[in-house]
C-alpha cells in the first residue's frame, strides 16, 4: 500500500487549484439544489420550492451569525478573531445543509422512487457544499497541506523512541567558536545501509517533574547525522505550536521534517535536532507561557524540557547552540522564553508573534493570570521587558506574512524593540498571511540564519 501513501502525500490540498475546484463544485451544488427545490413542487408551485430554498439560506446565515457570536464573543476558546472570509465560507456550509433539507421538500414526489432520488441528490449536493466549505477553510489556513496529512499519512520517517534515542559510544562536540562540520573527522560520512538517510520523528513523553505541567506528547526530529558514527552533538531547537494547536501541527501542517530533511540533504546530513514541546497542555488551552494557576508552563519549558533533553539526547550541551522557535502564540512564547532565560535560549525564531501575551484583551489577561496586577503582567510582557533591559547576547529572527494585517504590525513592533534592546535582529517578510504555508516558508527561509547562529556548518 506504499503507492497509496505516496499518492496521498503528493495530492496538494493547498493553493489556488484546490480552492478553484472547491468553489466550482460548490456553485454547481447550489444550482442543483435550487433546481431540486423548484422541481420538488413542479409543475404546480415551483415558486414555493424556491421560496423554501430562500428561507433555508436565510436560516443558514442566521445560524452562522449565532455560532460566531457564541464562539468569539461568549466562549472565546482562542484569542484570535477569525477573518470574515472564514465565517463566510463556514456560513456556506451551514446554509448548504439547510438548503439540502429544503430541496428534498415535503410534497411533489408522486412515487417513492422519485422521492428517494431527490433525497439522494440533495444529500450529495449538501455533502459537496460542506466538503467544499471545509476545503476552502483549509486553503485559508493550510492546516492540511496534502491529502496524506488529512488522512494521517506521514510524509516522513518515524521511529519508536527506544530505537531512535539509543545512545552511541562515540560522540563529537564542537569547540567554542567551531562549527559542527569543522569538528567532525575528515572521513566522517552520513549513515548508509540500514541506517536512515533521512531524519526520523519519534513521539516522546516529557514529564513535568518540576513543574507538574500536564504536557501532551512531544515530537522529536532527529536528522540523519544523529545516526552516524561518530555521532555529532547537534544543536537543539525547542519549538512550540500556536493556540489552538498541538505539537503534531509542526510535523503535519507546517511539515517541519520535510524542511529539515531538505536542508540536511544539502549539508551532509547535518541539521538541528528539533524538540516540539507542548506549552498549553490542551488544544484550546492558553497558559501565556508563564507559571500561573493554569499551569507552570515557564518552568516546564525552561527546566523540565531542557533536563529531559540533557538526559535522553546526545545533543550539544553548549547553550549557544540552542534556540527556541514558534509561530503565532508559540512565537510569542519563544520571545518570552529567550528574554526570561537568555542563558538557556540565546537564539530565537518568532514567526507571526502576538504583540503581547493575551487571552483576548489586556484587561481580561491581567485579571485572569495576574490578579489585576499590571506590574506583574509587565514583568512577562516582551515589549515592557525590552524597554527596560538590554540583551546584547541574544540573536533573533522575526518572520511574518505580507498579508497578515494583525500580526504584521505586532511583529514589526517586537523586532524594532528588540533592536533597541541590543539584540542582533533579522527580519523576514514573506508573501502570505497567518497560516501554515507561511510558517513553512518562514522556517525554510530562516534555516541559513539558524545554521549560522547554531554553528551547524
Amino acid at each position: 500500500m506504499d503507492w497509496i501513501d505516496r499518492l496521498l502525500t503528493a495530492v496538494s490540498l493547498d493553493g489556488a487549484v484546490p480552492a478553484k475546484v472547491a468553489s466550482v463544485a460548490m456553485i454547481v451544488a447550489v444550482l442543483a439544489l435550487l433546481a431540486l427545490a423548484a422541481f420538488a413542487h413542479f409543475p404546480a408551485r415551483p415558486r414555493r420550492g424556491l421560496l423554501r430554498a430562500g428561507i433555508a439560506v436565510a436560516v443558514g446565515v442566521v445560524l452562522t451569525v449565532v455560532v460566531r457570536i457564541i464562539v468569539e464573543d461568549l466562549w472565546k476558546p482562542y484569542p484570535d478573531v477569525l477573518p470574515l472570509a472564514t465565517w463566510a465560507v463556514i456560513g456556506c456550509g451551514i446554509a448548504g445543509i439547510a438548503l439540502a433539507v429544503a430541496a428534498v421538500g415535503r410534497r411533489g414526489a408522486r412515487t417513492r422512487k422519485k422521492m428517494a432520488l431527490r433525497t439522494l441528490g440533495a444529500a450529495v449536493c449538501g455533502v459537496i457544499l460542506v466538503a467544499g466549505s471545509a476545503a476552502l477553510v483549509n486553503v485559508q489556513f493550510s492546516a492540511y497541506p496534502t491529502a496524506g496529512a488529512l488522512f494521517g499519512v506521514d510524509g516522513f520517517d518515524t521511529e519508536d523512541p527506544a530505537t531512535a534515542l539509543a545512545p552511541r559510544d562515540e560522540t563529537v562536540a564542537a569547540a567554542p567558536g567551531e562549527t559542527i562540520a569543522q569538528a567532525l573527522p575528515a572521513d566522517w560520512t552520513t549513515p548508509t545501509g540500514d541506517r536512515p538517510t533521512e531524519g526520523v520523528v519519534t513521539d516522546v513523553a516529557i514529564p513535568g517533574e518540576l513543574s507538574h505541567f500536564p504536557a501532551r506528547t512531544a515530537k522529536v526530529y532527529l536528522p540523519p547525522a544523529y545516526f552516524a558514527e561518530p555521532r555529532p552533538e547537534l544543536p537543539v531547537v525547542v519549538a512550540m505550536a500556536g493556540e489552538p494547536g498541538s505539537p503534531e501541527d509542526w510535523t503535519t501542517s507546517l511539515q517541519m521534517p520535510q524542511v529539515m530533511n531538505a536542508f540536511a540533504a544539502q549539508h551532509n546530513g547535518i541539521a538541528p535536532i528539533v524538540v516540539v514541546a507542548d506549552p498549553i497542555a490542551e488544544r484550546l488551552g492558553n497558559t501565556l507561557c508563564v507559571d500561573s494557576p493554569r499551569g507552570n508552563a515557564d518552568t516546564y519549558l525552561a527546566q523540565d524540557v531542557p533536563n529531559w533533553i540533557d538526559k535522553n539526547l546526545q545533543a550539544s550541551t553548549d547553550h549557544s547552540q540552542w534556540a527556541v522557535a514558534g509561530y503565532s502564540f508559540g512565537g510569542t512564547c519563544a520571545v518570552q522564553l529567550a528574554l526570561a532565560h537568555p542563558e538557556l535560549y540565546p537564539n530565537f525564531l518568532a514567526m507571526s508573534p502576538q504583540q503581547e501575551p493575551t487571552i483576548g484583551t489586556r484587561a481580561e489577561t491581567v485579571d485572569a493570570f495576574f490578579g489585576g496586577d499590571e506590574n506583574a503582567f509587565a514583568r512577562h510582557n516582551p515589549l515592557d521587558i525590552l524597554a527596560a533591559n538590554r540583551f546584547p547576547e541574544l540573536h533573533a529572527s522575526y518572520a511574518v506574512g505580507t498579508d497578515d494585517s494583525e500580526y504584521g504590525p505586532a511583529t514589526e513592533a517586537l523586532a524594532a524593540a528588540s533592536k533597541k534592546a541590543g539584540i542582533d535582529v533579522e527580519s523576514h517578510e514573506l508573501p502570505g498571511g497567518h497560516d501554515y504555508s507561511l510558517w513553512h516558508d518562514a522556517l525554510e527561509e530562516n534555516l541559513p540564519w539558524l545554521s549560522h547562529s547554531l554553528r551547524l556548518a
